[in-house]
């Protein structure tokens, strides 16, 4: 049986944490540093959940020049999901 690797956003583990469901995420999910740090260093609600959830690591992007053309139109936690995305050939983006 093959894991699907997820990266993420911070909106949905934002707003599941919000209404106690960030357990309906399952698998490993990647989060970019800069997701880390709105969910996490910013203080969203529910941060303690997301940063104590076993399944959700930290990865750092490595394509910065990709993350800077990307935050043209978005900003950096949606910049580096798309590129960690890529990075890690993920199954999925939430």
């Amino acid at each position: 049986m093959t894991s699907n690797l997820a990266v993420s956003n911070s909106s949905i583990l934002v707003h599941l944490s919000r209404i106690g469901q960030l357990r309906l995420l399952f698998g490993k999910i990647n989060i970019p540093r800069a997701v880390y740090n709105e969910c996490i260093v910013e203080g969203k609600a529910g941060s303690e959940d997301i940063k104590n959830s076993e399944w959700i690591e930290v990865k750092e992007i490595k394509d910065i020049t990709l993350k800077k053309v990307l935050k043209i139109f978005l900003d950096d936690g949606e910049a580096e999901a798309i590129v960690l995305a890529l990075e890690t050939n993920a199954d999925l983006i939430l």
